[in-house]
């Protein structure tokens, strides 16, 4: 699939979750696992050389206060010339202590 202009992509979600104490046998089976951190579910999107644009887990509709910084230019500045949409979790009121950081998760565009 090519992705050349920004359209909505509905984030991946798992249809089942896993007990803390399964971890380690489902590791030995070589699959591995994202902890929650009781985020707001959040899809980015980095259009090449302009910026990007963060939406919540329903869409655009959404109300998402978060604002790319100094660190998210420099990671953005790394990426390939074509779009990139990721998925993660902005950690804010919901969370204890950590405000205002994005966790990635998954990788749903690289380079167009």
């Amino acid at each position: 699939m090519k992705y050349e202009a920004y359209r909505y992509l509905w984030p991946p979600r798992p249809e089942t979750k896993i007990a803390p104490t399964d971890l380690g046998v489902i590791e030995k089976m070589g699959w591995w696992g994202q902890a929650k951190m009781n985020g707001t579910c959040t899809t980015i999107y980095v259009e090449p050389g302009k910026g990007s644009v963060a939406m919540g887990r329903h869409g655009p509709d959404h109300r998402l206060d978060w604002q790319p910084g100094e660190a998210w230019e420099a990671f953005a500045a790394t990426l390939g010339k074509g779009w990139y949409a990721f998925t993660g979790e902005l950690l804010h009121s919901k969370g204890v202590g950590v405000r205002n950081t994005i966790v990635l998760f998954d990788l749903l565009v690289e380079d167009g």
